[in-house]
């Protein structure tokens, strides 16, 4: 039996970091001979939610006998220690603004790995020199990083150099592939780098909409059709950002008579959408359906069974092209949703869009409705993530 380690974000509540670990399973559930086990930064126990229970980097590097650790996924290579830690406690404590103050970020880096029992570097990256009682191959599974070469040279000398010592490195879209790619080669590593789907990708595989029909709200169980929309706190930080996006909804559902749901996707401290959905709330009344306390199967069973999706969510519109759901790609504030349908997205869906079109997209996607353009499109993207997923397996 090889002891396999999940790694990744999944000690939080946010919708990408819960389906990883999930698709993972679901994936390697034909592998009698591997035994997996899951890890994030911190222990937590997300299974109310629809996600897992995980052990922490203390219990992740101490493990023994461990085969193989999988990076399962997300933006995770540019993670860094303060942002991590800020999202999993919501605040940063006093000690560490002092330290920071004194010594500077690098001396409170280390601090924050010390509260944490972390001897890796970087949050999200490990090497087999990293664990004490093991020496894993490590693996990176379709990972997220565009705009790591902006990071200050120490950092991507620190990334590049652990990422070396992986026995297989895949990436989910182009920019992480060439600067990932640059950074190997200023430290003479010759690694190759997969380009691959997003494996969050593959949850209609799994997760048919006849199944997850059990898991849609009450309100929204009376065949009424209805459109999604989500947005994080940072896209829409300002009142005048928030008015233009409820006069694009208002507009829309009046003219189309349709119930406008809004989905909180992100969660975690430093997504927030629900801020945003809140006062959109507010502002449509009767128009909207606001979604609270949805765990994992909610939210996808809410996107499945969509007219169209439209967010600023990189999950939201992978879940979307997995079930083939008309879908509007919302803004270029973040590079990571733009980065990854450059590649991915279909054709007419490859490039991301404005709140000022809101309207008129909707009205678009109403009019046309499911194609088979995006049926197939799903099936070649899920084909791509199998193929890719199955290769690491056999190096395992």
């Amino acid at each position: 039996m090889k002891n396999v380690a999940i790694f990744g974000a999944f000690d939080r509540d946010n919708f990408g970091d819960l389906l990883f670990p999930i698709i993972l399973q679901k994936f390697f559930v034909k592998r009698s001979d591997i035994s997996l086990c899951y890890f994030g930064v911190v222990r937590a126990d997300l299974r109310r939610l629809g996600g897992m229970k995980v052990q922490g980097l203390r219990q992740l590097l101490a493990c023994r006998d461990l085969d193989a650790v999988i990076v399962a996924g997300g933006e995770v290579l540019p993670a860094d220690w303060p942002k991590v830690y800020y999202i999993l406690n919501g605040r940063m404590p006093l000690l560490y603004w002092r330290v920071t103050s004194v010594f500077g970020v690098n001396f409170s880096r280390r601090y924050i790995r010390f509260v944490l029992g972390a001897k890796n570097k970087n949050p999200y990256i490990v090497e087999p020199s990293d664990f004490t009682h093991s020496n894993p191959i490590v693996f990176y599974n379709a990972v997220g990083g565009s705009g790591i070469s902006n990071l200050d040279k120490n950092m991507c000398n620190t990334i590049a150099e652990a990422i070396s010592t992986a026995e297989y490195i895949s990436v989910r879209d182009g920019e992480t592939k060439n600067e990932l790619e640059s950074l190997l080669r200023g430290i003479g590593g010759d690694n190759q780098i997969r380009l691959a789907p997003d494996c969050a990708v593959l949850v209609s595989d799994y997760y048919s909409k006849e199944l997850l029909s059990q898991y849609l709200p009450a309100t929204l169980s009376d065949s009424q059709e209805y459109i999604v929309f989500q947005c994080g706190l940072k896209y829409a930080t300002s009142d005048s950002v928030v008015e233009l996006i409820f006069n694009q909804l208002r507009d829309f559902a009046s003219r189309e008579n349709i119930k406008i749901v809004l989905l909180p996707i992100g969660k975690a401290h430093g997504h927030d959408d629900l801020v945003v959905l809140g006062k959109l709330k507010v502002k449509l009344g009767n128009l909207a359906t606001l979604i609270e306390g949805n765990g994992l199967l909610e939210t996808l069973s809410i996107i499945a069974h969509a007219r169209a999706f439209a967010g600023t969510s990189l999950h939201g519109s992978i879940v979307a092209m997995s079930y083939a759901i008309p879908f509007v790609p919302m803004t270029d504030i973040d590079s990571k949703l733009p980065a990854y349908l450059k590649v991915w997205g279909p054709d007419g869906y490859n490039s991301v869009r404005n709140f000022e079109e809101l309207n008129s997209l909707l009205q678009y996607l109403m009019h046309q409705g499911k194609t088979d353009q995006l049926d197939a499109h799903s099936f070649k993207l899920r084909r791509a993530s199998r193929k890719m997923l199955e290769e690491m397996a056999g190096l395992i």
